[in-house]
């Protein structure tokens, strides 16, 4: 309290967007993890039936519906006997932005994909470093 008083600085100044931000990227984080049922549509019964069938032909797509979604998409007509899954040819949800097929995960070496992370770090620091910068001008103009 006592460096809001000297200084007018409020200590929470920095977390109340946080807290206002955070369960709005939970959310989406949710509908992007789960497209199966918030982008199909589809009840549980039905996504545990595509999981099963996706693993089955997959083995690494476990609980994973953005890789069972894939493996839809590859070979649709496996799935057709599953009741739902019909109404869906050609309406699955594609995960490509400007080309790139953003439910890849991005490997070290030769990967376009791995370009999002270091864009991203660079954006963070960017951001950052102009803050940084911004705060002690603001503390110069109150004195």
């Amino acid at each position: 309290m006592k460096l809001y008083q000297d200084e007018g600085y409020n200590q929470l100044a920095g977390c109340l967007p946080l807290l206002v931000q955070l369960p709005i990227i939970m959310c989406i984080y949710n509908v992007v993890r789960s497209p199966l049922r918030y982008l199909c549509g589809l009840g549980k019964e039905t996504i545990d039936a595509i999981l099963a069938k996706a693993t089955e032909i997959n083995p690494s797509v476990g609980k994973d519906q953005i890789a069972a979604l894939n493996t839809m998409r590859e070979k649709f007509s496996e799935f057709t006997s599953i009741e739902g899954v019909a109404a869906l040819e050609g309406n699955l949800p594609s995960f490509t932005v400007f080309g790139l097929d953003l439910s890849q995960i991005p490997k070290f070496g030769l990967d376009i994909l791995i370009i999002i992370p270091i864009i991203t770090f660079i954006t963070v620091l960017t951001l950052f470093a102009l803050m940084m910068i911004s705060v002690p001008l603001n503390a110069q103009k109150n004195s």
